[in-house]
């Protein structure tokens, strides 16, 4: 049962109509900026609903051109023992190619559960929860891009037996590169990898670790176009993070790329994984007495 939903939009006119498509496909890329988006607390064991786009929730100013921005939504507080849902719209016309959540001040008590595209395409969600005993303050990200001559999601589901640990690939059509991906689960006691580790032109990786005691579903999902030029997959080495501690492993795109989605993924708990500039961040914490480690992901465009 859903317990409150909050939701919150700017109308402002665009005038994206007004310049050529080659003048806006030469405009660069932008940087993170504050957009529309909406938070809604969950209840542990509740699915997650996707939110529909709401009317008249979009942005102007250089968005309205540019080819590439990383949208955020907050900073949103998250109490001690609760879950929350959120979301970040792209400009209008632009659509998500990835996306995610950071939450600095959680010291390792944020737990990522859930991140995942908008099903039209218009913005990412999360789910996260905080374990500890304050509270803590998060961002959810979206990497939007503009003009791309096709974009399209493809998901796969598979129930995943209690204790049992599944990854999943997802594969984009033919002719399509991978963009982003992220998922879902039916129920939010359940731990999902959701770093996404990595992906190939054709591929997407989502995993799930099920500590509970019923089966559960996984849904992955990935971002597919056609239209980002320069495509190019970054892979950084494993970084161990010792017991008890927070680690984190970024990579940043190269050769004038720019961010076009990412993911991480490690031995333990994901608390964090997000657009860092034209790069991408995951931070794993490592709750058991031996050590984990963190991986990370970027997929570069432009």
């Amino acid at each position: 049962m859903r317990l409150r939903r909050i939701l919150t939009g700017t109308l402002i006119l665009l005038f994206s109509s007004c310049l050529a498509p080659s003048a806006q496909a030469d405009v660069k890329p932008g940087t993170a900026r504050l957009g529309a988006g909406g938070v809604e607390q969950v209840e542990p064991g509740a699915a997650v609903t996707p939110p529909a786009r709401i009317a008249g929730s979009r942005t102007a100013g250089r968005e309205a051109v540019e080819r590439q921005v990383t949208m955020f939504y907050g900073p949103l507080t998250l109490q001690p023992g609760n879950w929350y849902n959120a979301w970040a719209y792209c400009p209008e016309g632009m659509k998500a190619t990835g996306g995610g959540e950071s939450n600095p001040s959680g010291a390792g008590t944020v737990t990522l559960r859930n991140t995942y595209p908008l099903a039209d395409g218009s913005g990412w969600a999360v789910t996260v929860n905080n374990s500890g005993s304050t509270a803590v303050t998060f961002k959810v990200f979206t990497v939007c891009f503009r003009n791309l001559q096709s974009y399209q999601q493809t998901s796969i589901k598979k129930e995943v037996a209690p204790g049992a640990t599944e990854n999943l690939l997802v594969a984009c059509p033919s002719g399509y590169r991978v963009l982003g991906g992220g998922g879902t689960t039916d129920s939010l006691n359940v731990r999902m990898s959701t770093g996404i580790t990595y992906g190939a032109p054709l591929w997407w990786q989502t995993s799930i670790r099920n500590d509970d005691g019923v089966p559960h579903t996984l849904v992955a999902v990935a971002t597919c176009g056609i239209g980002v030029q320069n495509w190019r997959l970054i892979v950084g080495p494993d970084q161990s993070v010792p017991p008890g501690q927070l680690g984190s492993s970024a990579v940043y795109c190269t050769d004038n790329t720019w961010i076009v989605g990412g993911g991480g993924a490690g031995w333990d708990r994901v608390t964090d994984s997000f657009p860092d500039a034209q790069g991408w961040r995951t931070y794993v914490r490592s709750d058991s007495a031996s050590p984990g480690s963190v991986n990370v992901s970027a997929i570069c465009g432009n």
